[in-house]
């Protein structure tokens, strides 16, 4: 009987080893997919700033030929 609870302790070890390096992993994923995430979103601010510095040149660029052709567009 002593021999099966030492063997199942062991057992039970192995498994608890086993759970926390694959918590581990998963852990480590989760932390790339934040960053990956963290850098998307970068690219986003960086796309909507120059998006918007587009739309107010041409904005500008349209009053300058309305200011131009007289209104005559």
């Amino acid at each position: 009987m002593a021999t099966e609870v030492k063997q199942l302790a062991q057992a039970s070890a192995r498994s608890a080893e086993e759970v926390a390096e694959r918590l581990a992993e998963v852990q480590s994923g989760t932390k790339s997919a934040v960053d990956a995430i963290g850098t998307i979103n970068t690219a986003v601010e960086q796309v909507t700033a120059i998006h918007e510095e587009i739309a107010s040149i041409i904005s500008a660029q349209s009053t300058v030929i309305d200011t131009f052709l007289g209104g005559r567009r």
